[in-house]
């Protein structure tokens, strides 16, 4: 019943934006939204969940393409999670090399 679907994979904890800081004028830290750092979640336990688009997926249903303004976003999104470890970034030719040992190696594990 979707829409589209990408796929996604979890952000590690530190990387969330409950843990996201700024550093402004003379080192002062605030949170991304202007926060004390008082008032952000310190426990990692307490940190909720976030994900992140990892490329390797986008589908969507053809009409959405076909529109007058072509999109991939439907009204109904889901996520489709991947792990991390199956994710790779391929933003420049020597991302290649390491993605491919990389899926050697998982392939490998998978064999055994």
């Amino acid at each position: 019943g979707a829409d589209t679907v990408a796929s996604v994979s979890r952000v590690p904890y530190h990387f969330g934006a409950e843990k996201q800081l700024r550093l402004g004028p003379g080192g002062s830290l605030s949170a991304r939204d202007g926060r004390h750092p008082r008032e952000l979640t310190h426990r990692r336990q307490d940190v909720a969940a976030s994900y992140a688009f990892n490329g390797l997926v986008y589908a969507c249903r053809t009409a959405l393409l076909e529109r007058e303004e072509p999109t991939l976003w439907g009204d109904r999104v889901l996520g489709y999670e991947v792990e991390p470890i199956y994710a790779f970034d391929l933003d420049e030719p020597e991302d290649w090399a390491p993605a491919e040992a990389r899926m050697r190696e998982l392939l490998e594990i998978e064999a055994r």
